[in-house]
């Protein structure tokens, strides 16, 4: 998909009426603007001057999967860290990550875990890759174990980092990496039709 020719829409969180908020923003667009009119609960603020909703992970997916066939979804700020940290240069190293609470997973989700590595395959990414993000979610799935992976939610994302990552003196690398996997799950089940037509 080429960024320079195709519609370019950003996602931010933020403050509402005291409820936190996903705004999407973007150049005046119909098209867009009446998709984004089909999203329950999603509407226009005169005071913020964009469109809004729930900040969940059902409506950032709805998002992603109604605007990507015809934008490019810039959420980065959506699953941005909280803490400013020095950018390494080194490669993603192999990491022999400690203990979490919990040490088992249900079925369903090392069904999630199997699915995750099908789509890095898909997307030829290189098997010491696959391996890293792989125990990175598995990692962040352990930590969260007793709550079902669909409510998951930025917010413990956030908990995550602060909690176990920073806690733990993991790197800025490694703190990249699960974030990116979090990326990534976000879109496997919109790019799951995608997957299975390789």
């Amino acid at each position: 998909m080429d960024k320079s020719i195709i519609k370019r829409v950003v996602m931010q969180k933020s403050i509402h009426h005291e409820e936190r908020v996903l705004c999407v923003r973007f150049e005046r667009d119909e098209q867009i603007e009446n998709t984004l009119k089909k999203i329950p609960g999603c509407r226009w603020s005169q005071t913020m001057k964009c469109w809004y909703l729930p900040n969940t992970t059902p409506h950032f997916r709805q998002v992603l999967e109604k605007l990507r066939p015809f934008t490019y979804v810039d959420f980065s700020e959506v699953v941005k860290k909280t803490e400013v940290v020095r950018k390494e240069k080194t490669p993603i190293p192999n990491i022999t990550l400690k203990p979490t609470p919990t040490t088992q997973l249900n079925e369903p989700v090392q069904q999630e875990i199997e699915k995750f590595m099908s789509w890095l395959k898909s997307k030829r990414y290189s098997s010491n890759t696959i391996k890293t993000y792989t125990e990175a979610l598995r990692t962040f799935l352990k930590y969260y174990a007793s709550k079902p992976s669909s409510q998951i939610t930025n917010d413990d994302l956030i908990q995550f980092n602060n909690d176990y990552i920073l806690k733990s003196n993991y790197s800025a690398s490694f703190q990249n990496q699960v974030v990116k996997v979090q990326t990534f799950s976000f879109c496997i089940s919109i790019e799951l039709s995608e997957v299975n037509e390789l």
